[in-house]
């Protein structure tokens, strides 16, 4: 969302062959003078997070959109994203937290650190936070020196 924050100005983004499941639609409005997007023969999520691609809501124009394919949900695989948009107007959808994410074990001894990466997508954006053992909410705005969240 803040990836481009620096940069209001631009009028072109060239986002094709990235590995991108999504671009959201709040990222795109932040930039008020974008007026042409390619994100084809990216891996993209077909589903509420990108709904917005179809819509009316955007006079953006998407670069080679013959080219954008489904990878997932598996039953919209290989599909064209404009023709499963037309059919799944859903525009709310539980964040999508990737499988690879976490390891299934991790062995550590008192005091080691540990970083853990998680990215999350859903509409609207996803609010990502932790909560350790004690139960304490830990977001992006915790001051702690045992935990961060970026």
């Amino acid at each position: 969302r803040l990836a481009f924050r620096n940069v209001p100005a631009l009028e072109s983004l060239m986002l094709n062959n990235n590995a991108l499941n999504a671009v959201y639609q709040k990222t795109v409005e932040s930039l008020p003078n974008l007026r042409e997007i390619s994100i084809h023969s990216n891996p993209l999520r077909c589903d509420c997070v990108i709904h917005w691609i179809n819509s009316n809501k955007t006079n953006i124009r998407f670069m080679e959109p013959l080219s954008m394919f489904c990878a997932m949900p598996p039953e919209y695989k290989g599909q064209q994203v404009k023709e499963v948009l037309v059919q799944d107007s859903s525009e709310q959808c539980l964040p999508m937290i990737s499988h690879d994410t976490f390891p299934n074990h991790l062995n550590l001894d008192i005091g080691m650190t540990v970083f853990l990466d998680c990215r999350a997508m859903a509409e609207p954006e996803p609010e990502i936070y932790w909560v350790p053992p004690l139960g304490n909410k830990i977001t992006v705005e915790t001051l702690s020196d045992k935990y961060k969240i970026s």
